[in-house]
């Protein structure tokens, strides 16, 4: 994974949307491996298709998080305590 993120950076995105970007790939990589696994055993034009069904759905989960004004929400880290 380390190498996902060099690339990431290589092309210019900065290293904390990099770091973002890994960990959701991680995360939905970890939920479709065991059926895609599966999946794999009944046949390769099934396997194929799930896995291009599972990779459309990775896109646009990316998408939608670069959709998210983090600009708005990393403002949060630096912003006064309200209670105090």
């Amino acid at each position: 994974m380390m190498l996902f993120l060099v690339a990431l950076e290589l092309l210019g995105i900065h290293p904390y949307e990099a770091c973002k970007i890994r960990r959701l790939f991680r995360k939905k990589d970890k939920e479709i491996m065991p059926e895609l696994y599966r999946i794999q055993r009944q046949g390769e034009d099934t396997y194929i298709s799930m896995y291009r069904k599972h990779d459309a759905n990775l896109a646009d989960l990316m998408q939608q998080d670069r959709e998210i004004d983090m600009a708005e929400l990393d403002k949060a880290w630096t912003a006064a305590n309200p209670e105090s």
